[in-house]
């Protein structure tokens, strides 16, 4: 039971995540996958899942980035989170 309730309670903070803006400097994406995002400067703001993408290079950036705020990383790029963005 315990092991159910820590999955539900994972999924739903991981759901949560997806819609807080996250950012990482540009060169750590693909050039060719930044206009999917909003540039910022030195960055791409990543919100939202982009689950429908149908471009794998456009997918696996948000999930690092909804990964990153949860402390879970595989020595990717570093993603922060921001509240609020130019």
């Amino acid at each position: 039971m315990d092991l159910n309730v820590k999955i539900l309670d994972l999924s739903s903070t991981f759901l949560m995540g997806t819609n807080l803006p996250v950012k990482a400097e540009k060169h750590l994406l693909p050039e060719r996958v930044w206009h999917h995002f909003e540039v910022a400067g030195d960055h791409v703001v990543v919100d939202g899942l982009r689950a429908e993408a149908p471009d794998d290079l456009v997918r696996v950036p948000t999930l690092r980035a909804v990964r990153a705020p949860l402390g879970i990383t595989t020595g990717n790029p570093k993603f922060a989170v921001v509240s609020s963005h130019p």
